[in-house]
């Protein structure tokens, strides 16, 4: 099969930087091969462009160096490499086989045969090559599995598992994307029983694996199977309180509003599904998900945001102006990914669509006394000042952050100078 004119999703093999390694490299020494191609054969945006060849890493940067071509050694020991220029970077890789595996890491041999190196790869529709002039070269039948929707194991489930156990997770994510219809059922049941398996993988591993399955459109699929063989009690931290929270039903009804309020996916928001808005330990999952301290405080934020509109609708219903405080304390970020986690959000920015569109918009203003304002006011510089700016601070919330810095001064003075 070749591709006709490199057809629209295919332009990409046109691009000038492309065309030139090629010619550097060779036409009959390098075919590009994975995400590229997996997606661009069914019309899907593609990011990063990756490249097998037969020729040695060491000759690869010999001659695009010699050429003028910056080269990075992005994995020199597994035979891999990056072509970087501006526009554009492309990581080439020798073809290889893996000689021995320990289900993490492989000792690679190198090859010049182009099916050896795809029966080492994963799943069939990750080892579809494509040349410059659009020739497919497809020895694992991935180009049919991927228009039927079918993620299948090359060769054996289980050895291809044993080679590498974050295949278990990668089977999964690729269903979430790509699967349509039933799962694989040889595939699915390799990995229930290889289950143990993922104890050799690092947290950092298994928890970029469960990070981009949730950012497919409709994940609840592939997790309702991951569920079902257990994977999910095995990953996740705190699994006794994963086990009593209906996640999956979570996913479907997040992933319902995410698209009735048009909000773009956001797999933070989606993490939240397993444990709940209400959860008091993300500061520990976090840790055990060894998350950067950003990423933990912004899910202990959401946590608080959510506590913080419960605790204020509690006996009052939501408004603008309570949406607004809620901004202002927590952030627009916290606020777009609570809206479709919190029933009593959702349905009113559902019933107030212009409502939405303002707060989305809306300027957070800033406080407009400060500690110096009020020192210059004749007030003692000490602890006293921040508990002062606490109270100034809520007038001027209750206000609709309309007062000014003289009329809040003045009010400060009337009520508590007095």
């Amino acid at each position: 099969m070749t591709i006709q004119n490199f057809d629209k999703a295919f332009s990409w093999l046109g691009d000038p930087f492309i065309k030139r390694l090629v010619e550097i490299l060779g036409v009959d020494a390098i075919r590009f091969v994975g995400g590229a191609v997996r997606d661009s054969i069914i019309d899907k945006p593609i990011h990063d462009i990756d490249a097998a060849t037969s020729l040695l890493p060491e000759t690869v940067m010999s001659k695009l160096l010699k050429a003028g071509i910056s080269v990075i050694p992005t994995g020199l020991k597994h035979g891999t490499i990056t072509a970087h220029s501006k526009g554009l970077d492309v990581e080439i890789t020798t073809l290889r086989v893996d000689a021995q595996t320990d289900g993490r890491h492989a000792h690679v041999v190198y090859t010049d045969d182009w099916t050896l190196d795809a029966m080492r790869r994963d799943f069939s529709i990750n080892a579809i090559y494509v040349d410059a002039k659009g020739k497919f070269f497809d020895p694992c039948g991935g180009v049919a599995d991927l228009k039927q929707g079918k993620v299948r194991f090359i060769g054996n489930p289980h050895l291809r598992i044993e080679e590498d156990a974050l295949r278990i997770l990668r089977f999964f994510r690729f269903f979430a994307w790509y699967g349509v219809g039933n799962i694989d059922q040889s595939g699915y049941e390799a990995c229930c029983k290889s289950l143990m398996c993922l104890e050799k993988l690092s947290i950092e591993r298994i928890r970029d694996e469960l990070f981009k399955l949730l950012k497919a459109p409709k994940p609840y699929k592939a997790l309702e199977r991951m569920s079902a063989s257990r994977i999910v009690s095995e990953i996740m931290p705190d699994s006794a309180h994963v086990e009593h929270i209906d996640y999956l039903k979570a996913l479907e009804v997040l992933a319902g509003r995410e698209t009735a309020i048009q909000f773009g996916i956001m797999p933070w928001r989606r993490f939240i599904c397993f444990y709940g808005a209400d959860y008091a330990g993300y500061a520990q999952v976090g840790k055990a998900l060894k998350l950067s301290n950003v990423q933990i405080r912004h899910l202990t934020q959401i946590y608080k945001a959510s506590e913080f509109l419960k605790e204020k609708t509690e006996h009052s219903a939501i408004t603008d102006t309570l949406l607004k405080v809620l901004i202002y304390r927590f952030g627009h970020d916290i606020f777009e990914h609570l809206v479709p986690i919190s029933s009593e959000l959702f349905t009113f920015v559902s019933e107030n669509a212009s409502a939405l569109k303002d707060l989305k918009n809306w300027s957070v203003p800033i406080c407009p006394v400060k500690g110096r304002d009020l020192i210059d006011s004749g007030y003692e510089p000490g602890p006293e000042i921040t508990n002062m700016l606490r109270i100034i601070e809520t007038v001027w919330i209750d206000s609709d952050f309309a007062m000014s810095k003289a009329d809040l001064i003045t009010e400060y003075k009337e009520h508590y100078d007095s």
